[in-house]
């Protein structure tokens, strides 16, 4: 995603971990200028499938992924009144 003409500086988070394991990789990454604000997500997966006896690490890792990625910004500007 990338916002440019901002009026404002954001940031991302101060801490997204890396989701590193046997079957998914994911990683956030974030930059950004006075101006503009870029975030890059990546995910690979590694295998095609996760056996029974790991799923449960698996889904922990899934869920940690949908955290790390869960950001929420809002671009809009309310206007102050002049007094």
């Amino acid at each position: 995603m990338h916002r440019q003409d901002l009026k404002a500086e954001f940031t991302g988070p101060e801490k997204s971990d890396d989701v590193i394991t046997p079957y998914v990789a994911f990683k956030a990454r974030w930059s950004s200028t006075p101006t503009e604000f870029q975030v890059d997500w990546y995910l690979k997966t590694i295998g095609d499938r996760v056996p029974a006896k790991d799923i449960g690490s698996y889904l922990r890792s899934r869920r940690k992924m949908s955290d790390n990625s869960s950001w929420s910004y809002n671009f809009g500007y309310a206007e102050t009144e002049a007094n």
